[in-house]
Formats: C-alpha cells, sequence, structure tokens
C-alpha cells in the first residue's frame, strides 16, 4: 500500500468489491478485461486533454459513474500510468479531494 499524504492506495488483486455484498461481489467479476481496459483508456484521455481532475470531475468528463471511476483509476495507479497530482480539489460538497494526472 502506498501512502500519499495520508490518503492510502489499496492495491488489488481481483476486481474491488464489498465482499460482503452478493451483488457488488458480482458486479465486479461481470467487469470484463475488455470494458476495464476502455475505462481505463477513458480516463487516461480525459486527463491527457484536461490535466489533472479529481475523481468527480472524471466521472462528468467521461460520463462514468463515480463508482466505476474509482476502481479504474485506483488500476492506473498501481500501473503507474496515473499519479497523484495534489490536494487541492473540491468535491461538489465542498470536501478536499485529491486530483489526479498523468504520470
Amino acid at each position: 500500500m502506498s501512502v500519499f499524504r495520508g490518503q492510502h492506495f489499496l492495491d488489488f488483486d481481483e476486481p474491488p468489491a464489498q465482499r460482503h455484498s452478493a451483488p457488488s461481489v458480482q458486479a465486479a467479476a461481470d467487469q470484463t478485461p475488455a470494458k476495464a481496459g476502455g475505462d481505463r483508456l477513458r480516463i487516461i484521455k480525459v486527463l491527457e486533454r484536461l490535466g489533472p481532475l479529481t475523481d468527480e470531475e472524471i466521472a462528468t468528463q467521461t460520463q462514468m459513474g463515480l463508482n466505476t471511476v474509482r476502481p479504474r483509476r485506483g488500476e492506473l495507479v498501481k500501473a503507474g500510468q496515473v499519479v497523484a497530482v495534489d490536494e487541492n480539489g473540491r468535491t461538489k460538497a465542498g470536501k478536499r479531494a485529491t486530483r489526479w494526472g498523468r504520470a
């Protein structure tokens, strides 16, 4: 596990899911490699086009759900293709958020 200013980024050996929730486990299992790869590519392209963004901003720009963006972005971090740039971003609710950019 790596740390960026107090935030922990978990390494996933299998698709992330809430293990206590059968629908979550099934949704993770249904995430095919081709779909996940396409989602990761969309995230990379929007970061290349617009620069560092928060997860919420990535979700808005790609028209993907936030619960799709976070695990795909986590995979990109693990692969070294995306890095945490700073914690100066803000959520829609005004809370601090990490901004992510291309490595």
